[in-house]
């Protein structure tokens, strides 16, 4: 290509299309990228958009209530049971089972 005088035209690879055009085609897109005006990207509307805070606290609330567990006795195999008390566990020694204490 080339101006009526002969003298050549800059050419520039466009990034969008990956043609060789007129550098003067060239304009600038909004992430700063040169493109050929025919390709300019229009930004997207949701780029714009921003999130609204969604304010989830109550407005009374209870305390949690505490814990509470209850002890279940283990009988094992050897006739020794567990079970835990407090906090702390207790095992006894092997029982025979059915057998008077």
């Amino acid at each position: 290509m080339g101006t009526p005088t002969g003298e050549p035209v800059p050419q520039a690879i466009d990034p969008a299309s990956g043609f060789k055009v007129p550098l003067s085609n060239l304009q600038r897109q909004w992430d700063n990228q040169m493109v050929d005006y025919r390709f300019i990207d229009k930004r997207n509307p949701q780029d714009f958009v921003r999130g609204v805070k969604d304010d989830q606290t109550l407005p009374f609330a209870r305390p949690e209530t505490p814990d509470s567990f209850i002890a279940v006795p283990l009988l094992w195999e050897d006739g020794s049971f567990m079970f835990e008390e407090d906090g702390e566990i207790i095992l006894s020694e092997g029982l025979v089972p059915f057998d008077t204490l």
